[in-house]
This record gives structure tokens, sequence and C-alpha cells, in this order.
């Protein structure tokens, strides 16, 4: 029988949305025959294959292709962090028998931190003196029973940073997917040129560390697109006064094929200088990837599973 006030209870025992978990498995179902990701290839070499899911599909009628389910950690240092709001958490286990948690892990890697506590999709900076890192693409769903086994570890160290990773979560899922057009004519081409930026250790690129946000005003009509860029700064301003950021926007100009796209403006103000209104209107370009044509264009993304 569920115990409808375990949420409760583990709320007032310390478990909240950022709070660290033990690194605990987590599974990905596969095709035996082509499998993708590390603990999936994994599986197949040690020819390790879940055989209840084949009677369980044929229990729901659905064709058996193959199908593998592997588990597995990433690393032993690794912990799990908590992506779930604190209502879900104390909602009773009928409702809501589990908490969503994210992988998270430690790194001295400076790109990885500069990427994470900035413009990142993929990744986010929980803790900058432990150098701990969300990483958004691996989901694990825990049933909530089995955080009584655990003491909730300390993952975010301040309310700051806890708003910031609540909305860094809810942007995950609601992010705007922009038409490949759009894409092609105005995403890449900012992707490709800051990605060569960075091979070339362009000291320009420093500013966007500071940058929170960067957000492409609604394109209307056919090309060549109007582009307009509003860049969300800290209330203190950038240190140089925005100069190295007018020099990117300098050289953006002839980032773009002018029968496609162009630039025609931007902006670059803190958050309580705008309106709610102009920062709605506007969607967040992330500056590490998005999807073209099936595809990922890889801008200022460090390599995976650090």
């Amino acid at each position: 029988m569920a115990d409808n006030k375990l949420g409760e209870r583990l709320y007032d025992a310390g478990w909240r949305q950022g709070v660290l978990l033990p690194a605990l498995p987590w599974s990905v179902i596969y095709l035996i025959d082509d499998p993708l990701s590390k603990i999936a290839k994994t599986a197949k070499r040690q020819q390790v294959a879940d055989i209840k899911l084949k009677s369980t599909l044929a229990a729901t009628d659905l064709p058996f292709y193959g199908i593998g389910v592997a588990s597995g950690i990433t690393r032993k240092e690794d912990r799990l962090v908590i992506a779930s709001q604190d209502c879900d958490l104390v909602s009773n286990l009928t409702e809501e028998p589990y908490v969503v948690a994210l992988r998270a892990f430690t790194t001295d890697n400076a790109n990885i931190l500069r990427y994470a506590d900035s413009n990142s999709v993929h990744y986010f900076l929980l803790d900058r003196k432990r150098g701990l890192v969300a990483e958004s693409s691996i989901l694990v769903l825990v049933e909530k029973p089995v955080l009584t086994n655990f003491t909730p570890e300390l993952g975010v160290p301040d309310s700051t940073t806890q708003e910031r990773f609540a909305r860094w979560i809810a942007h995950r899922f609601d992010r705007y997917a922009f038409p490949d057009s759009i894409v092609g004519a105005v995403i890449k081409p900012i992707l490709d040129n800051l990605t060569q930026m960075r091979k070339d250790n362009d000291p320009d690129l420093e500013t966007l560390d500071m940058v929170k946000e960067v957000r492409l005003a609604k394109i209307v009509g056919g090309p060549p697109y109007e582009v307009r860029l509003l860049f969300i700064i800290p209330e203190d301003g950038l240190p140089d006064k925005g100069a190295a950021l007018a020099r990117i926007l300098s050289q953006m100009r002839g980032w773009f094929n002018p029968l496609a796209a162009g630039l025609v403006a931007w902006e670059a103000r803190h958050i309580y200088e705008i309106t709610v209104g102009d920062y709605r209107d506007p969607q967040q370009i992330y500056l590490d990837h998005h999807t073209y044509r099936g595809g990922i264009i890889q801008g200022l993304l460090p390599t995976p599973r650090i």
C-alpha cells in the first residue's frame, strides 16, 4: 500500500530540486543489432539483453525486433541531481511515484565549466567550487521510496543558482524548434563562425561567457530574413562596456549570405531593463547545439561524456 505521506517526510528530511543522489544505475532501451550509447554497446559486447522485455512486448502485442535493455552508470564518481520540482516531490505516491534525476559530474575542464555557466542546453553549472555540472541528456526515474536509503547531499549551493537551475530545466523541455530555413540561414552561420573563433582562440569570445542568453527576435516573411538579436547581460554590465561584443557583432554582419539573411539590429541589456513582452517575443539561441535537417550543428560544444 502506498505511503502517501512519504513525499512530505522526504521534503522535511531535506530532499529538494538540486539535491544530489549517488550514481544509481540507469537504463536505455536499444536495438541489439545497432546500439548507439556507451552502455548499450557495452551490453552488446557482453551479450547482455533483457529477456523479460520480449515477454513484456508480447503481452502488449508489440513486435520484438531484437530490443534489449542496458543498465549502468557512467562513472563511479558521478552523481544524480534531482530535477523534479519540490511540489512534485511532496505529491503523494499514488499521483507522483517518481522523482526525475539527471546525471551530475565533476570536472576541471575550463571549457565545459564556461559553457555550463552560460548558454548551454546540455550542461548546467551547479557548483563552481566543486566543478559540479548537470547533464540533461541522461535522465533517470527514481521511485521515491528509494530516497529513504540515502542522505540528501548538497548540489546547488545557493538560492540564485537554484532559480537558474529550475529555469534551465524548464527551457530544456520548452525550447523553440526553429524551422530548418531559419536554422540554415541564421543560426548555422552563427554557430559555425563561433566554432571557428574558438579554434582560433579569439579573445573576444570571452565576452560571451558573461552573456546569460542570446535571443533571436521573431522572424516573419521570407528571405532575406531580418535578424535582430537581444543579448541578456549582467546587471553591472560587461567589463569592457561591451566593446568585445560589438566587435563580434561587427564580424557577424559578414557571416550571413545576403540573399538569405542579414543582421539589422542588436541590443545588450540586463533582464530588469526589458519588459516581459520584449523578453518572451524573441526565442533563445543556444550557442552549443541546434538541429538542422535531422543533424546536429555543434557550436561552442565541449566534448561529450566528460
